[in-house]
Protein backbone atom coordinates (compact mmCIF):
# COMPACT_ATOMS: atom_id res chain seq x y z
CA UNK A 1 0.00 0.00 0.00
CA UNK A 2 3.07 2.37 0.45
CA UNK A 3 4.04 1.96 -2.97
CA UNK A 4 0.98 3.59 -4.65
CA UNK A 5 0.45 6.09 -2.00
CA UNK A 6 4.22 7.21 -2.85
CA UNK A 7 3.01 6.36 -6.82
CA UNK A 8 -0.27 8.26 -6.55
CA UNK A 9 0.80 11.35 -4.10
CA UNK A 10 3.22 12.88 -7.39
CA UNK A 11 0.66 12.37 -10.25
CA UNK A 12 -2.10 14.58 -8.19
CA UNK A 13 0.37 17.08 -7.28
CA UNK A 14 1.43 17.57 -11.64
CA UNK A 15 -2.12 17.16 -12.23
CA UNK A 16 -2.80 19.99 -9.56
CA UNK A 17 0.13 22.05 -10.88
CA UNK A 18 -1.19 21.36 -14.40
CA UNK A 19 -4.28 22.71 -13.97
CA UNK A 20 -3.10 25.71 -12.12
CA UNK A 21 -1.29 26.38 -14.75
CA UNK A 22 -4.18 26.41 -17.54
CA UNK A 23 -6.24 28.84 -15.26
CA UNK A 24 -3.39 30.98 -14.90
CA UNK A 25 -3.00 31.33 -19.15
CA UNK A 26 -7.19 31.48 -19.25
CA UNK A 27 -7.12 34.94 -17.08
CA UNK A 28 -4.47 36.85 -18.76
CA UNK A 29 -4.80 35.93 -22.57
CA UNK A 30 -1.93 36.95 -25.32
CA UNK A 31 -1.63 40.36 -26.42
CA UNK A 32 -2.77 39.91 -30.65
CA UNK A 33 -1.63 43.00 -31.36
CA UNK A 34 1.96 41.75 -30.93
CA UNK A 35 1.02 38.67 -33.28
CA UNK A 36 1.61 39.51 -37.24
CA UNK A 37 -1.59 38.52 -38.83
CA UNK A 38 0.01 37.53 -41.74
CA UNK A 39 3.67 36.91 -42.63
CA UNK A 40 5.68 36.74 -45.93
CA UNK A 41 9.48 35.83 -47.19
CA UNK A 42 11.08 36.55 -50.16
CA UNK A 43 8.21 38.56 -51.82
CA UNK A 44 7.37 42.03 -53.63
CA UNK A 45 4.54 44.05 -53.09
CA UNK A 46 3.32 46.46 -55.49
CA UNK A 47 1.57 49.39 -55.43
CA UNK A 48 -0.83 51.57 -58.02
CA UNK A 49 -2.28 54.36 -58.36
CA UNK A 50 -5.17 54.67 -61.53
CA UNK A 51 -3.76 51.50 -63.19
CA UNK A 52 0.48 52.83 -62.99
CA UNK A 53 2.45 51.27 -60.87
CA UNK A 54 3.86 53.81 -57.96
CA UNK A 55 6.05 51.53 -56.07
CA UNK A 56 7.59 48.09 -56.09
CA UNK A 57 8.76 46.52 -52.60
CA UNK A 58 10.79 43.35 -51.88
CA UNK A 59 11.73 41.96 -49.20
CA UNK A 60 13.31 38.71 -47.12
CA UNK A 61 11.19 38.61 -44.51
CA UNK A 62 7.11 40.78 -43.90
CA UNK A 63 4.84 41.25 -40.80
CA UNK A 64 1.97 42.82 -41.04
CA UNK A 65 -0.49 43.90 -38.00
CA UNK A 66 -3.97 44.67 -39.09
CA UNK A 67 -4.79 46.07 -35.66
CA UNK A 68 -1.95 48.49 -35.90
CA UNK A 69 -2.31 49.34 -39.39
CA UNK A 70 1.44 48.57 -39.55
CA UNK A 71 4.00 46.37 -42.15
CA UNK A 72 7.39 45.87 -40.88
CA UNK A 73 9.56 44.52 -43.40
CA UNK A 74 13.28 43.02 -42.82
CA UNK A 75 15.76 41.01 -44.18
CA UNK A 76 16.90 43.46 -47.03
CA UNK A 77 14.25 45.72 -48.55
CA UNK A 78 14.40 47.34 -52.12
CA UNK A 79 12.02 49.82 -53.66
CA UNK A 80 11.50 51.04 -56.73
CA UNK A 81 9.73 54.35 -56.93
CA UNK A 82 8.38 54.86 -59.93
CA UNK A 83 7.14 58.71 -61.11
CA UNK A 84 2.90 59.48 -62.29
CA UNK A 85 3.71 57.60 -65.50
CA UNK A 86 4.84 54.72 -63.67
CA UNK A 87 8.13 55.07 -65.25
CA UNK A 88 10.98 54.09 -62.60
CA UNK A 89 12.34 57.74 -61.23
CA UNK A 90 14.64 55.79 -58.07
CA UNK A 91 15.16 52.74 -56.00
CA UNK A 92 16.05 52.74 -52.44
CA UNK A 93 17.48 49.81 -50.77
CA UNK A 94 17.50 49.66 -46.85
CA UNK A 95 18.34 47.27 -43.79
CA UNK A 96 14.28 47.25 -42.92
CA UNK A 97 11.51 49.81 -43.45
CA UNK A 98 7.75 50.48 -41.97
CA UNK A 99 4.97 50.72 -43.98
CA UNK A 100 1.76 52.52 -42.36
CA UNK A 101 -0.79 51.82 -43.77
CA UNK A 102 -3.13 54.53 -42.43
CA UNK A 103 -0.95 57.29 -44.41
CA UNK A 104 1.05 55.20 -46.54
CA UNK A 105 4.46 56.78 -45.49
CA UNK A 106 7.14 54.09 -45.44
CA UNK A 107 9.93 54.54 -42.81
CA UNK A 108 13.54 53.19 -44.23
CA UNK A 109 16.27 52.03 -41.34
CA UNK A 110 19.29 50.86 -41.29
CA UNK A 111 21.98 51.89 -44.01
CA UNK A 112 19.44 53.74 -46.40
CA UNK A 113 20.92 53.83 -49.95
CA UNK A 114 18.63 55.88 -52.74
CA UNK A 115 19.78 56.27 -56.24
CA UNK A 116 18.21 58.06 -59.00
CA UNK A 117 17.62 57.01 -62.78
CA UNK A 118 19.63 60.23 -63.44
CA UNK A 119 22.71 59.17 -61.23
CA UNK A 120 22.04 61.11 -58.19
CA UNK A 121 22.76 59.32 -55.01
CA UNK A 122 21.77 59.63 -50.93
CA UNK A 123 22.86 57.80 -48.30
CA UNK A 124 21.02 57.94 -44.16
CA UNK A 125 20.51 55.92 -41.60
CA UNK A 126 16.36 56.86 -41.50
CA UNK A 127 14.71 58.32 -44.24
CA UNK A 128 10.81 58.37 -44.90
CA UNK A 129 8.66 57.51 -48.53
CA UNK A 130 5.84 60.04 -48.13
CA UNK A 131 3.73 58.09 -51.04
CA UNK A 132 0.76 60.21 -51.49
CA UNK A 133 2.81 63.64 -51.93
CA UNK A 134 5.26 61.66 -54.01
CA UNK A 135 8.37 62.95 -51.58
CA UNK A 136 11.20 61.49 -49.69
CA UNK A 137 11.77 63.03 -46.04
CA UNK A 138 14.54 62.98 -43.33
CA UNK A 139 15.57 64.71 -40.10
CA UNK A 140 19.00 62.75 -39.67
CA UNK A 141 22.29 63.18 -41.57
CA UNK A 142 22.76 62.76 -44.74
CA UNK A 143 25.33 62.61 -47.63
CA UNK A 144 24.52 63.31 -51.35
CA UNK A 145 26.32 62.54 -54.38
CA UNK A 146 24.88 64.67 -57.25
CA UNK A 147 25.40 63.51 -60.97
CA UNK A 148 28.31 65.19 -61.74
CA UNK A 149 30.15 63.56 -58.61
CA UNK A 150 29.63 66.78 -55.86
CA UNK A 151 29.67 65.72 -52.36
CA UNK A 152 27.03 67.87 -50.17
CA UNK A 153 26.54 66.70 -46.76
CA UNK A 154 23.57 68.17 -44.11
CA UNK A 155 20.93 67.49 -42.02
CA UNK A 156 17.82 67.04 -43.16
CA UNK A 157 16.31 66.44 -46.35
CA UNK A 158 13.54 66.20 -48.72
CA UNK A 159 12.94 65.89 -52.19
CA UNK A 160 10.89 64.46 -55.13
CA UNK A 161 10.63 60.81 -55.96
CA UNK A 162 13.47 61.36 -58.61
CA UNK A 163 15.90 63.05 -56.47
CA UNK A 164 15.21 65.98 -58.62
CA UNK A 165 13.81 69.75 -56.54
CA UNK A 166 15.75 68.20 -53.67
CA UNK A 167 16.38 70.53 -49.88
CA UNK A 168 19.44 70.22 -47.65
CA UNK A 169 18.40 71.76 -44.25
CA UNK A 170 21.72 72.45 -42.88
CA UNK A 171 24.41 71.76 -45.78
CA UNK A 172 27.94 72.09 -46.15
CA UNK A 173 30.40 70.62 -48.49
CA UNK A 174 33.55 71.14 -51.17
CA UNK A 175 32.92 71.70 -54.81
CA UNK A 176 35.58 72.72 -57.22
CA UNK A 177 32.35 74.15 -59.73
CA UNK A 178 30.59 77.48 -59.08
CA UNK A 179 27.30 76.86 -57.71
CA UNK A 180 24.02 78.74 -58.05
CA UNK A 181 22.60 78.12 -54.65
CA UNK A 182 19.09 79.70 -53.08
CA UNK A 183 18.99 80.45 -49.07
CA UNK A 184 15.74 81.01 -47.36
CA UNK A 185 15.48 84.05 -45.36
CA UNK A 186 13.04 82.75 -43.76
CA UNK A 187 14.95 79.52 -42.43
CA UNK A 188 17.71 82.10 -41.21
CA UNK A 189 15.72 84.76 -39.90
CA UNK A 190 14.19 81.75 -37.71
CA UNK A 191 17.45 80.67 -37.16
CA UNK A 192 19.13 83.62 -35.35
CA UNK A 193 15.92 84.10 -33.26
CA UNK A 194 16.27 81.06 -31.57
CA UNK A 195 19.44 82.40 -31.10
Amino acid sequence: MDRIQKLIFPVIAILVLACQGKQELASNPPDLSEIPDQESWNATLVSTRQGRATSKIHYGYMQRFSKKKLVKMTQGVDIELCDGRGVPASNAHSEEAVLNEANSNVELTGQVVVTSSKGFNLNTNRLTWNDRQGKFFSDEFVRVITAERDTLYGIGFESAVGLENWTIKKPYGVTQRKLNLKFDDNAANTENEER
